[in-house]
């Protein structure tokens, strides 16, 4: 639009200390390696976007599924993790249950269901009751959503000696797991090391799963009116086997930078730029 002011853009190219313009090249080389150049855009090339896209590209969603795999109603030949991921409101429970297989963190069974009583996971007569699926699988541990509406669950499943590992999502909060789960669980299945069935409700909500960059730090959700409590409860269920040398979910930290990016993988998905400020660059990249 017309008015009377001028506008002024200023990006790192413009800065005049050498040492200084060194180190941001070396930040932008590691943003282009980890494709994350969105926040390299507004940090030092001065372009307003709302940093929001895709956590997952539908490419590599597709290839985590592995068309001939079933679920699995029984297991004993390896290791299982449990994930409980209890819900909320409009949200589901979501059990999982995945083991390390032929160097494959496997998805052998998942089930959910809205207005779920959280009591029945303690009744054995339920039939993915704690008690049954100690007896259908390989149990080596249990990850449970460490939340007020699974605090009673959670504590009984402690008491009776159950194998409990709780899994903190708040994302805002230093001790929260959520994204350090998600970028571990995302770096793994760029690798190729996570598996699962052609599962519906779980493939579509990792294709409408959301990264968005806020103020202080990264959201990692599903857009409104959508759910991610497959997704959660999936994530959940691999990482013990992701960090098997790490020995606590403290202890892992994991920086999202030192994710290698996907060759042609879009970096700008989803992404809503100004586009009169990117006709200002020439074409950043190729001139950096």
């Amino acid at each position: 639009s017309k008015h009377e002011y001028d506008r002024l853009w200023f990006n790192w190219h413009m800065c005049e200390n050498r040492l200084q313009k060194k180190i941001i090249r070396e930040k932008f080389e590691n943003a282009k390696l980890s494709g994350n150049l969105k926040s390299f855009d507004q940090e030092y090339n001065a372009l307003f976007t709302v940093d929001q896209s895709s956590f997952f590209t539908d490419k590599m969603v597709e290839s985590g599924i592995d068309p001939d795999a079933t679920m699995e109603y029984f297991w004993k030949s390896s290791p299982c993790v449990i994930a409980i991921d209890y819900g909320m409101q409009d949200s589901a429970t979501v059990i999982t249950v995945k083991t390390k297989f032929n160097r494959k963190i496997r998805t052998l069974f998942q089930w959910g269901k809205k207005d779920f009583d959280e009591n029945l996971l303690l009744k054995p007569e339920f039939e993915h009751s704690i008690p049954t699926l100690m007896k259908r699988y390989n149990v080596w541990k249990i990850v449970v959503d460490d939340c007020p509406q699974g605090s009673t669950i959670n504590k009984e499943l402690e008491n009776k000696g159950y194998p409990v590992v709780r899994f903190n999502f708040r994302s805002d909060q230093t001790k929260g797991d959520r994204n350090r789960g998600y970028y571990m669980y995302r770096y793994a299945l760029k690798r190729g090391l996570i598996k699962y069935p052609r599962i519906k409700e779980l493939i579509h909500e990792m294709k409408i799963l959301q990264e968005v960059q806020l103020k202080t730090t990264v959201a990692i959700h599903a857009p409104r009116g959508y759910n991610d409590d497959r997704i959660d409860s999936e994530m959940m269920a691999a990482i013990p086997f992701l960090m098997e040398d790490e020995g606590s979910f403290e202890s892992y930290i994991v920086d999202p930078l030192s994710e290698p990016r996907e060759e042609k993988e879009e970096s700008y998905q989803d992404q809503r730029i100004d586009t009169e400020w990117l006709e200002l660059t020439g074409g950043l990249e190729e001139n950096a």
